[in-house]
């Protein structure tokens, strides 16, 4: 089913033309011909709808037809306020013509665009044309449970991308923590210094010295005060003829007092001196305690998360492994199609270095995939391709039975119309 004549009236730049395309049409010319006027013709036909501006100025109305070699006729007759679309065949109408239109023409595709897209833009449309179906339970399997965060709703390879992105932002995560966990172990192993645990019962028996000794003070000073007042008796008997013998009494005593406790003083300041270093002895071995105790607590942390890093890593091996399998069987035009790394795979040769034949090949049977029975295919832009894309995309064409309606622009100062 072919498309046999191609009349325009009234739209846009052309008051009326009519094009017999053949098998492959080449539509050149500079701006202003007329290209884009035919070209919206025809993409009013396909695209159905209403626009008002395609009617030529100064005219009420205007048309477009669409004959094919099969007797089918699809007429698209535009004016200031509405658009009608008929479809009639030997003389019959067609009913729900819009939506026979849409079976027809399919959704349309241009080859030329996908020669032309960057490497994001080919992905899209090869996995958009790919049969490719993502099972639930497998992924879930994988990944254990239902990622949040994830439109399951995308392509597969889409949805396994941005779970595996998932995945590794998750798995470095924990390799972060057991980094900063195990740096922090290994500083404060390398703080921790020997302190005999016996320190606790040395500081007990220091402080029973030490409280041995003041008692023996205070037992001293109680005896000292007890012997004076019984002196003072005595001095207060014989206050004139004893005086100067008690003074010295007195004296001695007094500097025998002076001398015992200045020694016990001596001693207690050692005990004191001895006491604190044993205390700070004791808060060091208290402070060991807790550093021991928090490292292997670090110890289970660090075990946990590589226990849970190793699983994520399982995890995006086997989502690989699931993604390779899933990809294994998209075939193009006869050739084998992969996507790693944000990257198109041909054959195993990235896309850029096909030849021209081979990224036609692709182009074309995209293209044909979203044809309808009219297998007809309008490309725009034309002008972007060398003489071997040109030559290339006629003679998949031919083979594919697929009719082409190409435009291009030129430098020719006329509406030129060819077949290829």
């Amino acid at each position: 089913m072919k498309v046999k004549k191609l009349s325009i009236r009234n739209i846009m730049g052309v008051a009326e033309i009519e094009v017999m395309p053949n098998r492959v049409t080449l539509i050149s010319g500079k701006n202003a011909t007329g290209k884009t006027s035919i070209m919206s013709a025809i993409a009013s036909i396909i695209g159905g709808g209403h626009d008002a501006s395609l009617l030529r100025k100064g005219e009420q109305d205007g048309e477009a037809v669409i004959v094919f070699d099969d007797g089918l006729e699809i007429e698209k007759t535009i004016t200031e306020n509405n658009s009608k679309l008929a479809v009639s065949k030997d003389g019959m109408s067609m009913k729900s013509p819009a939506k026979y239109v849409k079976e027809l023409f399919g959704s349309g595709f241009n080859p030329v665009n996908f020669l032309n897209m960057n490497e994001k833009g080919r992905i899209d449309e090869i996995l958009k044309n790919a049969p490719i179906s993502m099972d639930m339970s497998t992924i879930e399997d994988i990944t254990g449970g239902i990622v949040d965060g994830i439109d399951y709703m995308e392509h597969p390879l889409k949805v396994i991308d941005k779970i595996r992105t998932y995945l590794y932002d998750s798995r470095t995560g924990f390799n972060r923590v057991v980094s900063d966990a195990e740096k922090t172990k290994r500083e404060m192993r390398n703080a921790i210094v020997d302190v005999d645990p016996s320190v606790t019962k040395e500081i007990e028996e220091k402080r029973e010295e030490l409280s041995r000794v003041e008692e023996s003070i205070s037992y001293a000073e109680q005896e000292y005060y007890e012997n004076r007042e019984s002196v003072n008796a005595e001095e207060q008997e014989a206050i004139d003829n004893i005086k100067a013998k008690y003074a010295g009494i007195k004296e001695a005593m007094r500097n025998k007092h002076d001398k015992i406790v200045e020694s016990m003083q001596e001693t207690k300041q050692a005990i004191r001196g001895e006491l604190f270093a044993l205390a700070n002895q004791e808060n060091l071995l208290k402070q060991q305690e807790h550093t021991r105790k928090y490292i292997d607590d670090l110890e289970k942390k660090i075990q946990t998360n590589n226990a849970e890093s190793l699983r994520l890593s399982a995890a995006i091996d086997k989502l690989d492994r699931y993604k390779a399998s899933l990809v294994a069987d998209i075939n193009i035009a006869g050739h084998t199609v992969n996507i790693s790394d944000g990257k198109l795979l041909i054959d195993d040769i990235p896309y850029e270095k096909l030849n021209t034949a081979a990224k036609v090949s692709i182009a074309m049977s995209i293209a044909e995939a979203n044809m309808g029975d009219a297998r007809l295919a309008v490309i725009d832009g034309a002008e972007c391709l060398d003489n071997d894309s040109l030559s290339a995309i006629a003679k998949e064409a031919e083979e594919r039975d697929i009719q082409l309606i190409m435009f291009r622009v030129s430098e020719d100062a006329e509406l030129t119309i060819e077949d290829i």
